[in-house]
C-alpha cells in the first residue's frame, strides 16, 4: 500500500514527489527518488494558517512525540488513516493552535523534505538583472559626468534616511507591486536592505538573519518575527535567553521571569553574535547540554515556537 499527497504545501500548487509506503513490514518514503526507511510510532497529519496562507503536511513522529521527518503537502486524511491502520501505526490529527509548537519538537537526525525540485534561474532573469545593473551604472556616470554628482548624493542620502524611518519589512511591502513588476529593480534594492538589516543588529536592535527568524527589541518586550509572522511579544524584565544542544540538535529558549518557557526557536543560534545581543540588552545567556529527558520536559513546556 502507498499514499501520496495530493496537493502542495500550500493547498494550491502542484503535489510534491513524495511517495510513503509500506510492503514487508517496511516503511519507505521515496522523496524525489531518495529512499528512506523509518520505524515512526505516529503519522500526524496538520494543518497551519499563517500571514502567508496555509501549511498543509505530514509529521512522523517517535514514541515520545518527537518529529522524525516532515513532509510537507496535503494528503487525504482518509487515505493516511487506512495506511496507519495497515502499518500498525497510530494516526492523529493536530490541533491547528497546536501545530508550531509540536513540529518544533525534533527528533535527532529530523529532517524536512518538500519533495520539490528547486528551480534554476532562468536565462531570461539573468539578462534582465546584468541589464538593470547595467543601467544603474550607466546613470551614475552620466549623472557625475556632466556635474550632477551632488544630486546622486542626495538620492543616496534620501535612501539611507528613507532605511532609517522604514523598517525594512514595511519598506518592502510599501514597494511590493513595483518590486513584483521588476524583478531586477528588487535585485538591485536588496542589499540596502541587508546593510539595514546588519546595522540594526549591529546596534542590538535585532539578532537574526536578514529575511530570517529575527528577535527585535522593542521598548519594554522583545518579539520574534519571520516576515509577516510574528509570536507574541515577550517582557524583557528578568528575561533569559537559553541555548541548547541535545544530540545533533541546537536551538534557542526564550525564558521569562518566572522560569517558563515562553518561546522555543530550534536552528543554529550562533553563539558569539547571541552574547553581543544579550550583553547589548542586559538580557542573560545561559548555555545547556540537555539530556533527553531534560530535552522533552523543556519543548513540551513551551507556550509558543518557530519551526
Amino acid at each position: 500500500m502507498e499514499v501520496t499527497p495530493f496537493k502542495g504545501a500550500d493547498g494550491a500548487a502542484a503535489p510534491p514527489s513524495t511517495v510513503m509506503s509500506w510492503d514487508d513490514g517496511k516503511l519507505t518514503i521515496n522523496v524525489l527518488g531518495e529512499d528512506l526507511r523509518l520505524r515512526p510510532d505516529t503519522l500526524a497529519y496538520y494543518h497551519h494558517e499563517h500571514a502567508g496562507g496555509d501549511l498543509y503536511g505530514l509529521a512522523l513522529l517517535d514514541h515520545d512525540g518527537l518529529v522524525l521527518l516532515d513532509l510537507p503537502g496535503e494528503w487525504l486524511q482518509g487515505e493516511l488513516r487506512d495506511f496507519a491502520a495497515d502499518a500498525g501505526l497510530c494516526f492523529t490529527v493536530m490541533r491547528e493552535m497546536d501545530v508550531p509548537v509540536r513540529l518544533a519538537r525534533r527528533a535527532p537526525g529530523w529532517r524536512r523534505l518538500t519533495g520539490v525540485a528547486p528551480t534554476p534561474p532562468s536565462p531570461l532573469r539573468r539578462r534582465l538583472v546584468i541589464a538593470a545593473s547595467i543601467a544603474m551604472a550607466g546613470a551614475m556616470i552620466y549623472t557625475i559626468s556632466i556635474g550632477a554628482w551632488q544630486v546622486w548624493r542626495s538620492i543616496l542620502w534620501i535612501g539611507r534616511i528613507a532605511l532609517e524611518l522604514l523598517d525594512a519589512k514595511l519598506a518592502a511591502l510599501l514597494f511590493s507591486p513595483l518590486l513584483l513588476v521588476f524583478g531586477p529593480v528588487r535585485r538591485l534594492l536588496e542589499p540596502l536592505f541587508v546593510r539595514h538589516h546588519r546595522r540594526k543588529v549591529t546596534s542590538g536592535r535585532v539578532f537574526g538573519p536578514p529575511g530570517g527568524i529575527n528577535i527585535v527589541v522593542k521598548v519594554g518586550c522583545v518579539q520574534v518575527r519571520r516576515g509577516a509572522n510574528t509570536l507574541p511579544a515577550v517582557h524583557d524584565q528578568g528575561l533569559r535567553l537559553v541555548r541548547y544542544t541535545y544530540d545533533d540538535l541546537t536551538g534557542l529558549f526564550i525564558v521569562d521571569d518566572h522560569e517558563g518557557v515562553r518561546q522555543h526557536l530550534p536552528g543554529n543560534w550562533p553563539l558569539a553574535a547571541l552574547d553581543h545581543f544579550a550583553t547589548t540588552n542586559g538580557f542573560t545567556l545561559e548555555t545547556m547540554r540537555l539530556t533527553r529527558g531534560e530535552y522533552i520536559e523543556l519543548v513540551r513546556s513551551a507556550t509558543d515556537a518557530t519551526f
